[in-house]
């Protein structure tokens, strides 16, 4: 136990040090708390995080911001900030500033330009649909089994479109979206954001492409300084196509450690057990918006100048927190394709457990044994493995929605993945691959096999990357175990 805390604590000494005042300044504040000097907990709630990003929008030029068209966030809310306050960790307190109220005011944001796109739908008189999507992929399964490289290469394809980092962090821009069609102020009101001001945000510098990309390289450069070992776990620019949880949250507020980093239960069990078919209306709403955003041109910047997308064939997501949620999907989006990505779980579990540890690492001031974090991460996976299997089976016995499933193995996408892609586009829609696209990834593959070699070259008096489920005293029994049926279903012991 000591030996654990003292490499723990040497992991990261200068940040460790810097969370262990903060905790400190935390004890003060719950002891003061505790004979009613002060009480916070007054503003964890729903209500009092809603005021405040209204406040701020209000601030910023978009006003008529009094209420949501929807609020099925403040259920998510309401389970997550008690868990936060009782927690003893100094980011439970910094969270709702840090995250929930600027993830509410992306929300209202994109209410608002979805408002404005359902009026201009109503005026169109073409037969082009702004309010809908082309078929969707998502790539759902386990972390750690390969999802984002598959996502990468199939965002090469110039027919499809996968959201980039900054554009699910960013996921519009008021003044661009919202196109000059009236100059009467009441109408003005009625969209909720001010014509007269050219620079909607101009605190953040997030009202054009060039600030948007800015931004989200500023929050990597952030997250990977504080954080460095998780740049050798998941390294993902701004420019990159990046898991689409990045955008959810705005419209879900799930329990955002589900793989088990943190221990806040009652939060992880309220995602588990939540149809959430409100906040994946929410998420389509956002993901229209992106997709509107991408697909016009209403700037002249050099680089605003991206690939009109009406013609798109495919929108691309991914994230294994779809896993669980495949029937709510599969009633959201309809004609949906499931990619599931099978790997050893062994691998899986191990990985994961070190993606959790980093994470932990970050997040809290307290020591947790390596065995608590890896029990508890191989029990949620198990979980929601469970829970995504028996909704797949229901999807495919009582098939209303038009879905299907493509299954696409570790280590056959590793060992020749254009093959993969290639039989993956004749299952999605009988069709080829385009010469074009199969070279752009024969392109793409060589560049990104050099890149890896020059960063293995700069990290080569640094530790790589390196797990395994003995780190979390797991055993490979105790993987088979959880995961039978798994492994039984898809033949996982072939390889």
């Amino acid at each position: 136990m000591a030996t654990g805390c003292l490499k723990w604590f040497f992991r990261e000494p200068l940040y460790r040090i810097i969370l262990y005042i903060l905790y400190c300044i935390d004890i003060v504040s719950n002891i003061l708390r505790y004979i009613n000097c002060l009480n916070d907990k007054k503003d964890f709630n729903a209500k009092k995080q809603e005021e405040l990003a209204f406040v701020e929008l209000n601030r910023k030029g978009i006003f008529n911001t009094n209420n949501f068209d929807d609020t099925s966030h403040a259920r998510n809310m309401n389970i997550i900030l008690p868990d936060l306050w009782n927690d003893w960790y100094i980011y439970g307190r910094l969270f709702p500033t840090m995250f929930i109220q600027p993830s509410l005011e992306r929300k209202r944001m994109v209410e608002i330009v979805y408002n404005k796109l359902k009026r201009l739908q109503e005026k169109k008189k073409d037969d082009v649909d702004l309010l809908s999507l082309p078929t969707t992929i998502f790539i759902v399964g386990m972390p750690r089994t390969g999802s984002t490289f598959l996502h990468k290469i199939l965002a090469l394809d110039n027919t499809t479109y996968s959201p980039k980092q900054w554009e699910l962090k960013f996921p519009t821009t008021i003044n661009k979206c919202i196109k000059k069609e009236t100059n009467d102020q009441q109408q003005q009101q009625q969209d909720g954001y001010n014509n007269n001001n050219n620079n909607m945000l101009p605190e953040k510098g997030i009202s054009s492409t060039t600030t948007r990309i800015h931004e989200a390289n500023e929050v990597n450069k952030w997250t990977y300084k504080m954080m460095p070992r998780l740049s050798k776990i998941h390294n993902v620019g701004a420019s990159d196509p990046d898991e689409c949880v990045i955008g959810f949250v705005d419209c879900a507020f799930p329990e955002y450690y589900l793989w088990g980093c943190r221990n806040m239960s009652k939060s992880y069990h309220y995602y588990l057990k939540s149809k959430m078919e409100e906040q994946y209306m929410n998420y389509k709403k956002q993901l229209i918006v992106s997709l509107h955003d991408a697909s016009t041109s209403l700037s002249n910047e050099e680089e605003n100048k991206r690939q009109n997308l009406p013609e798109t064939t495919h929108l691309v997501l991914k994230s294994p927190h779809h896993t669980c949620k495949l029937q709510t999907i599969s009633k959201i989006f309809p004609n949906s394709i499931f990619v599931w990505l099978h790997r050893p779980l062994e691998n899986v579990v191990a990985s994961t457990c070190s993606m959790n540890e980093t994470l932990n690492d970050y997040s809290d001031v307290t020591y947790e044994p390596r065995k608590q974090l890896g029990r508890r991460t191989l029990k949620r996976l198990a979980e929601v493995m469970s829970i995504g299997m028996k909704e797949r089976e229901e999807i495919i016995n009582n098939n209303t929605s038009g879905c299907k499933f493509i299954d696409i193995y570790y280590e056959d996408l590793v060992k020749n993945p254009i093959e993969v892609v290639k039989k993956l586009y004749e299952e999605c829609d009988n069709k080829k691959c385009s010469d074009e696209y199969v070279e752009q990834l024969k392109s793409y593959l060589k560049d990104d096999a050099e890149k890896r070699k020059q960063r293995s070259a700069s990290l080569k008096n640094q530790q790589i990357h390196k797990y395994s489920l003995d780190d979390f005293s797991i055993s490979k029994e105790d993987v088979d175990k959880s995961f039978q049926a798994y492994y039984k279903k898809y033949n996982l012991h072939r390889i």
